[in-house]
């Protein structure tokens, strides 16, 4: 009977631990098992030379042997693979303090009725809040006719302006939309909003409109128009803001006085002092002072009766009854205005050129055209109340006619200092504000309702020698005539010389030839 030859020894298991996760671990043992308990298999049955029981019975021992260490050391591995990640972790991310035990808030007992009252409450402050109205920027420029680019505002006579050069640059055009917009943003009911839309009423209006008491009426007019009139300020302004130089009746002009006379009454029924029966007086002297002299004593009953229910609906009257026994037509004083002119703002040039060699070059060269070929009068005068301003105009009227009409429009006393009579005065004229461009102002005049362009700060002696450098030049004739289709212009002559305007500027009948 053949002697069983000793079992081999079972080899030592060696287990590759990775810390790296616990399931990268479990699949390293499980491999090295496998490849352990095959080996092991293997050369037990290569020793055994036959189908031993024994052997068999052994083999089987081994495997279970096997088995069970490699679940042993799969368990191990992975309580420290498990305990070197958490330790990983615990230091990069501190474990952070206990939080305080809160204490249990006590809750305050509200009754049913108590409820009810905070939301009634509620609901009346929230109504009492009030709310934000916005207008579109299409609705803006719908109600305001802004697509036609006309300046639209009403002249002296009552007529829309149909100025547009300023207008036609894209520039102004996208200044003007971006205004639109910003205004769009502002509550209507705002200061914001008031100053919005005269800073647009401003930027729409031409250079002749765009100041005083025109832009004041542009800006109420406007407003009437994207908001609904409230207050009883601004429901009487819509009232009486009307805007005329001129005779109701006839059409001719009221003069400046007159027109005067209407605001300073306009402004006492704003002020809705008195009784119902001082508010009808005084629209009694605002009505007479709509017609010229020559109309001036008619009465028109039926419109100032119209004006009266219209403010009983606006006004609640006091029991004040100021004086009222000075005759209607006479209510105001005949004086002129001795006071500083309402509004003084820099020039600015409409083609919106500022250097002043290149303001006085463009009037050097430009053609002669139509009235600019007439001889005339150009002068220098003052007036009371605005010292250091001069006014710089011409005339192809007498100088006394002139003064006159100019009193009567602005009501104001004329004192002409110096005067020149020139041929082509109005060229000459243009000249002289060329020269002086950098002293050229606006002023706003509410005689004429009108803006006056022609003023300049300068002293007297200087505006005279601006007048008699030009006047001389104009007299040595330095245009030539020449006969076209479109009618006679005249042509700078090819011996003056403009390279140097400075030098020109100062001397011009020495630097041009």
């Amino acid at each position: 009977m053949a002697t069983t030859p000793p079992s081999t020894p079972t080899k030592s298991l060696k287990a590759v631990v990775s810390l790296a996760s616990p399931a990268v671990c479990d699949e390293s043992l499980k491999t090295n098992s496998k490849q352990t308990s095959q080996v092991n298999i293997k050369d037990i049955s290569e020793k055994t030379s036959g189908d031993d029981v024994l052997v068999s019975k052994e083999v089987t021992l081994v495997t279970k042997e096997i088995a069970q260490v490699s679940k042993e050391v799969v368990v191990s591995v992975h309580e420290v693979a498990v305990s070197v990640e958490c330790e990983a972790k615990a230091s990069v991310y501190p474990t952070p303090p206990a939080s305080p035990v809160l204490q249990a808030e006590k809750v305050k007992h509200v009754s049913s009725t108590q409820l009810v009252v905070q939301d009634v409450q509620r609901k009346a402050l929230y109504e009492a809040t009030p709310k934000k109205t916005l207008l579109s920027a299409e609705l803006i420029t719908i109600r305001l006719n802004i697509t036609k680019w006309l300046c639209g505002n009403k002249k002296a006579n009552g007529q829309p302006c149909r100025w547009w050069s300023e207008l036609k640059s894209e520039s102004r055009r996208t200044e003007i939309r971006n205004l639109i917009l910003k205004l769009s943003l502002v509550e209507v009911n705002s200061t914001a909003f008031d100053l919005a839309l005269e800073e647009l009423a401003q930027s729409y209006s031409c250079y002749h409109h765009n100041k005083g008491p025109l832009l004041e009426y542009r800006v109420t007019e406007w407003k009437n128009l994207l908001v609904p009139v409230t207050g009883t300020e601004n429901q009487l302004r819509a009232v009486l803001w009307s805007i005329s130089t001129c005779c109701v009746t006839c059409g001719k002009g009221i003069g400046g006085q007159r027109v005067q006379n209407c605001r300073k009454t306009s402004r006492l029924i704003l002020d809705n002092k008195g009784t119902i029966e001082y508010h009808e007086y005084l629209l009694r002297v605002w009505d007479v002072n709509t017609r010229c002299n020559d109309h001036s004593s008619l009465r028109d009953e039926t419109r100032v009766k119209e004006m009266v229910d219209r403010i009983k609906k606006i006004v609640s009257f006091s029991t004040e009854s100021p004086c009222m026994l000075k005759e209607i037509e006479y209510y105001w004083p005949r004086t002129r205005t001795t006071t500083a002119f309402e509004a003084i703002h820099q020039w600015k040039d409409p083609t919106g050129e500022n250097d002043p060699l290149k303001v006085l070059k463009y009037q050097v060269q430009t053609q002669l055209k139509g009235a600019e070929f007439d001889d005339g009068i150009v002068y220098i005068y003052e007036v009371d109340g605005n010292p250091g301003l001069l006014k710089i105009g011409y005339t192809g009227r007498t100088l006394e006619s002139r003064r006159a009409w100019m009193e009567f429009e602005c009501n104001r006393d004329c004192r002409i200092l110096y005067y020149s009579k020139v041929p082509n005065a109005k060229r000459t004229e243009a000249l002289c504000h060329a020269d002086l461009h950098e002293c050229r102002v606006q002023v706003a005049c509410d005689g004429c309702i009108k803006n006056h362009n022609e003023w300049f700060r300068v002293s007297s002696l200087e505006a005279q020698a601006v007048l008699d450098k030009w006047a001389t030049w104009m007299k040595s004739h330095p245009y030539e005539t020449r006969s076209l289709r479109t009618g006679d212009q005249g042509y700078l002559k090819d011996s003056i010389k403009l390279k140097d305007m400075a030098k020109f500027k100062k001397d011009p009948m020495g630097a041009g030839a």
